[in-house]
């Protein structure tokens, strides 16, 4: 009876999740809250721990103009005579939203004694308009407007209604989408540079999700580090996108997730722990009910959580005992998780076929994976997670909420420049108003093809 009602449970329990997955199917974004159950596990006080450092604003410096409001007379009776009068001084900031128009006028002429041709120049100089073309939008205009569109996610027409609203500064939703595309061309070389400058890597952190051009079934990839950040949209999902990015002998380490198309791109890479934990946490709760599979999978979620605490203490250990303490993670995980041709020939044979299919399943993936289990740990710079690439796609995740993605190819080939180097410049403290209005200027001033 016992026996009975355990199934009973068991089948209803199988029920709720087939249920669950079926919604999830159905389901066109991602759900607006986690699961109940992580819910009660994280649970935590809101805000910063206890004791931590005070935060205020304060001001230094000479404030850019002073109100002083004297006592005149008392409201009750009149009186303008006053005793123990005590001053405070307050620091109001603001924003001044202004457009400010600046007239700008160079001259052009032929020198007397030469004969060369010479023309005044201002670094506000960007366009060689004239005319009707003569009046443009400057440097931190553009460079708001590019921010909030490229790096913010705004929508154009939410951009243009900021811009005008706060600013009073008029331009059109299509201006927008002009403006993006010029900066994008002027600034193809930095964009090229960067490429380069991620080929030639110590570490990259790579991951991938669908995207929109025009319609579904294209990819928007993402290959980063601390110091570079480069998105790249295609209509592919194959591993020559990689190569494409990354070269064919890419010799730095490589981390993501455990996608077949990362396998064996390059000698040296990390598979993310955060994944591994994730389907190990999975197979934990289907085999609840057996002793022997819930062994071996708690035995190695401890050896991956092991494996990252010996990882802090890198520095503080010396160097052989930090080597020992990775080979015997090495020989555990040997011992934990047989080989594929095992697992593939013997799965029917003591002591595999004691375990559940769940547990097969989680010890094939770790087998596939056993040569990058530890990769971070023999370098300093290599995290054990691919979550660095995850926070780069998050930004872009929720702009396709807003846009769908973009609407054609150009479209996309501008989002991937400017939002590359925005993110890049912001990860070095480089201002992008600056390399913005200088590589206008370069522009302007290139020696003209004759």
């Amino acid at each position: 009876m016992k026996e009975i009602n355990d199934l009973r449970k068991e089948i209803n329990s199988l029920r709720s999740k087939v249920e669950q997955a079926d919604r999830a199917s159905k389901r066109q974004a991602a759900p607006f809250r986690r699961d109940e159950k992580e819910l009660k596990k994280k649970k935590k006080k809101p805000g910063r721990e206890p004791g931590h450092k005070g935060h205020y604003r304060k001001f230094t410096g000479t404030p850019d103009r002073d109100i002083d409001v004297k006592l005149t007379k008392c409201p009750g009776c009149g009186h303008s005579k006053f005793l123990d009068v005590k001053k405070t001084e307050q620091y109001v900031q603001d924003i001044v939203a202004k457009v400010v128009t600046t007239r700008l006028t160079t001259y052009s002429g032929k020198c007397s004694h030469c004969d060369q041709e010479i023309q005044t120049d201002h670094p506000l100089k960007i366009s060689n308009g004239r005319g009707a073309a003569g009046t443009y939008i400057g440097p931190v205009a553009r460079n708001l407007a590019l921010n909030l569109d490229y790096k913010y996610g705004l929508s154009k027409r939410k951009i243009t209604d900021i811009l005008d609203n706060v600013f009073g500064l008029n331009i059109s939703p299509g201006g927008l989408v002009h403006m993006g595309h010029k900066a994008a061309g002027i600034l193809k070389e930095d964009f090229d540079s960067l490429v380069e400058s991620v080929r030639s890597s110590e570490v990259i952190h790579a991951d991938e999700t669908s995207w929109y051009v025009g319609e579904p079934k294209h990819w928007l990839w993402t290959f980063t580090n601390k110091d570079h950040c480069l998105y790249h949209v295609i209509n592919s999902r194959a591993r020559q996108v990689i190569y494409d990015i990354l070269g064919k002998n890419y010799e730095g380490v490589l981390v993501s997730d455990c996608l077949a198309i990362y396998d064996d791109v390059n000698e040296d890479q990390q598979k993310c722990y955060a994944h591994h934990l994730k389907a190990l946490n999975a197979a934990e709760e289907l085999v609840s009910k057996h002793p022997e599979d819930l062994q071996l999978i708690r035995a190695i979620k401890i050896m991956l959580k092991s494996a990252i605490q010996i990882k802090k203490v890198r520095n503080v250990v010396s160097k052989s005992r930090y080597k020992t303490a990775i080979k015997n993670l090495e020989n555990q995980a040997n011992e934990l998780i047989p080989s594929l041709q095992i697992l593939k020939n013997d799965i029917k044979k003591a002591p595999y076929r004691r375990y559940q299919e769940s547990t097969i399943g989680v010890l094939k993936r770790l087998s596939r994976q056993k040569d990058h289990l530890f990769t971070f740990l023999h370098y300093e710079y290599v995290d054990a997670t691919n979550n660095l690439a995850e926070r780069r796609l998050r930004p872009a995740v929720i702009s396709r909420k807003i846009s769908c993605g973009n609407k054609t190819d150009k479209g996309a080939k501008t989002w991937c420049i400017l939002t590359s180097l925005l993110q890049t410049w912001n990860q070095k403290e480089i201002s992008f108003k600056e390399k913005l209005t200088q590589a206008y200027h370069n522009y302007l001033t290139r020696p003209i093809p004759t």
